[in-house]
C-alpha cells in the first residue's frame, strides 16, 4: 500500500543524504498523508543507527502469509546509494529542466482551482520550480 511505499521512498531519500525534516514535508502533501506512520518508520531508523545500518543489517521478521519463517538479507547500501547518484550532471540538468515544466503545469493548474484550496499549494510548487532551476515562475 502507500504507506508501505512512503516508507520505501524515505528510506532511500535519507541514504541519498534528504533531511528527515524535508521528508516529512514533501510526504504531507501526498494524498491520504499519515504522519504519525511516518514518524514512526524515521524513529524506527534512528534506533537502528540510521537508516544505512537498518539497511545492513540481516534480521529474521518470523513467518510470512504462508507461516513459513522469512529472513531479510542485508542490503548493500552503497551500491543503492550509487545506482541513485549515478546521473551525470546533464542528466541531472535535463531531468530538473522537465521536472520543472511539470510542476509549473500543476502549480498553473492549482491555481485555477478554488483559491482558498490552491493558493498554498501553487506557492509551494512555484517554490520548488525555483529552487530546482534558479528562474521564477508566476
Amino acid at each position: 500500500g502507500t504507506a508501505r511505499v512512503s516508507v520505501v521512498v524515505a528510506v532511500l531519500l535519507l541514504l541519498l543524504g534528504v533531511s528527515e525534516a524535508a521528508i516529512v514535508r514533501e510526504y504531507m502533501h501526498s494524498a491520504g498523508a499519515e504522519e504519525p506512520r511516518l514518524q514512526k518508520a524515521l524513529a524506527g531508523f534512528r534506533k537502528a543507527g540510521g537508516a544505512k545500518a537498518y539497511l545492513s543489517k540481516a534480521r529474521r521478521r518470523g513467518a510470512d502469509q504462508d507461516g513459513d519463517d522469512v529472513e531479510t538479507v542485508p542490503v548493500d547500501v552503497e551500491r543503492v546509494r550509487a545506482s541513485f547518484a549515478a546521473a551525470t550532471a546533464e542528466e541531472e540538468v535535463r531531468w530538473l529542466q522537465q521536472e520543472s515544466q511539470l510542476l509549473c503545469k500543476l502549480a498553473r493548474a492549482a491555481a485555477k482551482r478554488s483559491r482558498a484550496e490552491a493558493d498554498a499549494e501553487a506557492e509551494h510548487w512555484r517554490r520548488e520550480a525555483t529552487a530546482s532551476t534558479g528562474r521564477t515562475w508566476t
